[in-house]
C-alpha cells in the first residue's frame, strides 16, 4: 500500500542522494580532470564517515586524502567552487575527529578560508555562505574567547549567511538545519522551528532526516504544541 511505497521510496531517495548530487557537480565542473579528483576526493570523504567513530586514524587518513585530491582539483580549475567548498566541509569533519579544543578551532580556521576562497569568487554562492555561517556558528559553540561581543557577533554572522544562503538556495536543508539550531541559541524557538520544518522538505535525500526531526520535535515541545 501507500506505507510500503513510502518507504521505498525513502530508501531510494537516500541511496540514489549521493550519486544525483556527484552528477550534479559534474555539470559545474569545467573539465573532466577536475571532476575526476573532485569525485575521488568525494568518495574519500564519504568513506570516512562510517569509521569516524570506530577508526579515528584510518578516518583521519581517508580525509586527508580526501583534501589533497580535491586540492587537486582545485588546482586542474581555479574557478570550480565545489572543490573548494567541499575541502572546508572536510575540515570540519577533522575537527570533529579531534577532542582538543584549540585543534579544532585550528580546523575551524581553515575551513573559513576555504569558504573565504570560494566568495571571493562568488560573493552570493549559497554553498559557500552555508559553509561560511555553519564554521562561524561551529566557532561560537566552541567558546574559546572570552570576549562577549566577539561571541555575539560569530553567532549572528552565523545567522546571516545561513539566511542568506537558504534565500538563495531553498535546496539547502543541512544550512536550514543549522539555522534552527542557531535560533535556538538566539532564543527565537519559532523560527526555529520554522527553519527545521523548511529542512525537512528541503532535504530531499533524506541526508539530515535523523537531526531534522529531533529539531522539529524538540522545538515543538518547547512551544507546547504537543
Amino acid at each position: 500500500g501507500d506505507s510500503v511505497a513510502e518507504k521505498v521510496s525513502s530508501t531510494l531517495r537516500a541511496l540514489l542522494g549521493p550519486e544525483i548530487q556527484l552528477r550534479e557537480g559534474q555539470a559545474r565542473a569545467g573539465n573532466l580532470k577536475a571532476w575526476t579528483f573532485f569525485a575521488r576526493g568525494e568518495k574519500s570523504r564519504k568513506d570516512a564517515e562510517p569509521v569516524a567513530g570506530s577508526d579515528s586514524a584510518r578516518a583521519a587518513g581517508l580525509l586527508a586524502q580526501a583534501d589533497s585530491l580535491l586540492e587537486q582539483a582545485v588546482q586542474a580549475d581555479p574557478q570550480w567552487i565545489d572543490p573548494i567548498v567541499l575541502r572546508g566541509e572536510v575540515a570540519i569533519q577533522n575537527a570533529r575527529l579531534d577532542k582538543d579544543k584549540v585543534e579544532k578551532d585550528k580546523w575551524y580556521q581553515a575551513g573559513t578560508q576555504h569558504a573565504e576562497e570560494a566568495l571571493k569568487l562568488d560573493p552570493v554562492n549559497a554553498r559557500a555562505l552555508a559553509l561560511r555561517g555553519t564554521l562561524r556558528y561551529a566557532q561560537w559553540r566552541l567558546n574559546l574567547g572570552t570576549d562577549a561581543e566577539v561571541r555575539k557577533a560569530l553567532l549572528t554572522s552565523a545567522a546571516k549567511d545561513l539566511q542568506d544562503a537558504v534565500n538563495t538556495d531553498g535546496t539547502l536543508a543541512a544550512a536550514y538545519a543549522t539555522l534552527s539550531s542557531v535560533d535556538y541559541d538566539l532564543k527565537d524557538v519559532p523560527s526555529g522551528l520554522q527553519h527545521a520544518r523548511s529542512a525537512y522538505l528541503a532535504d530531499r535525500f533524506l541526508g539530515n532526516a535523523d537531526l531534522i526531526l529531533s529539531r522539529l520535535f524538540w522545538a515543538n515541545h518547547d512551544l507546547e504544541q504537543f
